[in-house]
C-alpha cells in the first residue's frame, strides 16, 4: 500500500529485515537486525524500541525477496546503503539515505 502526505517522495508500507550499523562515541561498533515500517527511494523508518540519537551516521543491509518479478534470474537481493538519523523516537527512527548505494542479486543455482 502506497501512502501519501506532505513528504516529497511516495513512502510504501513496507516491512523488510534489515541489520543496521553504527560506531558509538567510543569506537565500537553496533550491530542490530531491525525491520523497515516504510520506506521510499530517500530513506526508511526502522522500527525500535532503542533508537539512535539524531545525526548519528548509519549504513545499512536490506534484505528483499523479489518473487513477484518472474522474468529475473534471481529471487533475492541485498541492498547496502548509508545514511543519518533524522527522527528519532520511541517507536523507532527515520533514516535519510545517502546517494550511493549498491546492490548484490543472490542467485538461485
Amino acid at each position: 500500500m502506497i501512502t501519501l502526505d506532505n513528504r516529497k517522495l511516495e513512502r510504501c508500507d513496507l516491512s523488510l529485515p534489515v541489520k543496521l550499523f553504527s560506531c558509538m562515541e567510543k569506537g565500537e561498533l553496533l550491530s542490530s537486525k531491525l525491520r523497515t515500517k516504510n520506506i521510499c527511494t530517500g530513506g526508511a523508518f526502522i522500527e525500535s524500541d532503542q533508537s539512535l540519537p539524531l545525526g548519528s551516521k548509519v549504513s545499512m543491509l536490506l534484505s528483499m525477496h523479489l518473487h513477484r518479478f518472474t522474468t529475473m534470474p534471481f529471487k533475492k537481493m541485498f541492498i547496502k546503503v548509508s545514511g543519518e538519523i533524522i527522527r528519532s523516537g520511541k517507536d523507532g527512527m527515520a533514516i535519510r539515505f545517502s546517494e550511493q548505494y549498491e546492490y548484490s542479486p543472490i542467485l538461485d543455482i
